[in-house]
């Protein structure tokens, strides 16, 4: 099983939706993607390839949480760790997608 890690990048862009859903929402929302967040780290663990490759790279994959969310995750198969690098709006041109 491979053990996730959070980048401060994951942690404040995750934060960041978090507070954009409940602003425009409500806090069960937010506890609904909290907790749709929760189940695809848990299947991470064990399945880390569940995410499409991001400009063919293997290592770097992207996967959809909602319509409006995506994770950005790296694969480190020498460590056994699974990365959380972003998390991004799906319906906006990230620049992280223009890095790789």
């Amino acid at each position: 099983m491979y053990q996730i890690e959070w980048t401060p990048l994951a942690q404040s862009s995750y934060q960041a939706i978090l507070d954009f859903v409940f602003e425009q929402w409500s806090i069960e929302i937010v506890i609904g993607l909290d907790d749709e967040v929760k189940d695809i780290l848990n299947h991470l663990e064990r399945q880390f390839f569940i995410g499409s490759p991001i400009h063919g790279n293997k290592h770097l994959r992207k996967c959809v949480i909602s319509k409006q969310t995506s994770l950005i995750y790296r694969i480190i198969p020498e460590t056994k760790t699974i990365e959380l690098i972003t998390f991004v709006d799906n319906r906006s041109n990230h620049p992280f997608f223009n890095q790789y």
